[in-house]
């Protein structure tokens, strides 16, 4: 079966810890963190460690397309690859 989720964007706007509470339970598999802004990317970056994504097959992150990321930023998204 496909997998089937939702982006914490879509769920709760600009909070991507409410969504992830909201969609706690449910059956989706799969959830794309939203950091759509530059000023919500670095919360979002500084909770991944932290945050229970083990209900989820599938992880995404859907970064600004504009940003001024730091190398620490760029190397932390880029290591999640590896960790799944």
């Amino acid at each position: 079966m496909n997998p089937v989720g939702f982006s914490t964007g879509a769920i709760a706007h600009g909070d991507f810890r409410k969504a992830l509470e909201l969609l706690d339970g449910t059956t989706a598999d799969a959830v794309e963190l939203s950091a759509l802004r530059a000023h919500e990317l670095p919360p979002l970056l500084e909770a991944l460690p932290k945050l229970d994504l083990s209900g989820y097959r599938h992880v995404s992150i859907h970064a600004p397309k504009k940003t001024t990321m730091t190398t620490q930023a760029w190397e932390i998204v880029g290591g999640l690859r590896k960790t799944g």
